[in-house]
């Protein structure tokens, strides 16, 4: 009777494999093999490939992984800095704008602010009539100063300042410019509308009072000059400065340096600071209102 074959005689049941020459059938080599072998090589090589896989897979997949992720975070960065670009390049064309409408403005050229008003703002505007002009009386006697025309001036009288416009200034602190002698008074008879202070090479000029710059710049007549727009419209004007700390649009507290005493301009005999001081386009005389 045929005994029942059991899985483990199975596996480790032997067979004997020739290797034999294909030409004369020579025997080259044998080897004994069973399933249970064959399937313990089968599982390694397996396990091994398996393995090799994913270790590459892995590999791959993190370098290009980093990759992506880099490029990602560049493009970012890139997007980023595109939009900062746009904001500043707003923002320069706004502020060129801003100063090309002060800078119109003094000099009288009306068409122009209007043009550069139209592009800030991007709607129609009135044109301006002499009735409906906005200029104050000040920025027209500063511009008619800076082109060379000979402003009729109004000055502040006795009476005007029984009235109270001399005494509000009065009650202001004025910080003063600098410290020196006064070498010219005021004077409306001759057209000099200010004071003229020797001091030192080098000092520094300090601004009165708070306000922000509406003019800086060079003519041929006052040199670096700088104009200082405060509370109350009043202005306060440096002329014949060495260099100029400020630029138009910046805003000065009291006491802040604004420039450098100097000997600038064409009309000018020594190094020396020529101040004025206008209030609601009145030329005052500032030793009424300040010590040097």
């Amino acid at each position: 009777m045929k005994t029942k074959q059991t899985i483990y005689d199975w596996l480790t049941a032997n067979f004997i494999v020739n290797i034999r020459n294909e030409e004369n059938f020579s025997l080259k080599a044998n080897f004994r093999l069973n399933y249970a072998k064959f399937l313990v090589v089968i599982s390694v090589f397996v396990v091994v490939v398996s393995f090799i896989s994913i270790t590459l897979f892995k590999w791959f997949d993190s370098f290009y992984s980093d990759e992506i992720r880099k490029d990602k975070a560049f493009r970012k960065k890139i997007i980023l800095l595109n939009k900062t670009i746009d904001s500043l390049s707003t923002e320069v064309v706004r502020r060129d704008s801003f100063l090309l409408s002060f800078k119109k403005m003094l000099t009288g050229d009306k068409e122009a602010l209007e043009t550069a008003r139209l592009k800030v703002r991007n709607e129609q505007e009135p044109t301006i009539t002499k009735h409906e002009s906005h200029i104050s009386e000040a920025e027209l006697a500063l511009r008619a100063e800076f082109e060379g025309k000979k402003p009729k001036a109004t000055f502040v009288s006795s009476n005007e300042a029984s009235t109270g416009t001399k005494t509000s200034l009065s009650n202001i602190y004025f910080f003063p410019p600098i410290s020196g002698l006064v070498s010219n008074h005021f004077d409306k008879d001759t057209k000099h509308y200010g004071v003229d202070i020797l001091a030192k090479e080098n000092e520094p000029i300090k601004c009165i009072a708070s306000g922000s710059v509406i003019y800086s710049g060079w003519s041929f007549d006052t040199g670096y000059m700088l104009v200082v727009q405060h509370d109350e419209d009043l202005i306060s004007v440096y002329k014949h400065n060495a260099s100029l700390l400020k630029k138009v649009g910046d805003n000065v507290n009291s006491g802040e340096v604004v420039a450098i005493i100097g000997n600038s301009g064409e009309i000018t005999t020594g190094p020396h600071l020529h101040f004025e001081l206008w209030y609601k386009g009145h030329p005052l005389n500032p030793l009424d209102y300040i010590v040097f």
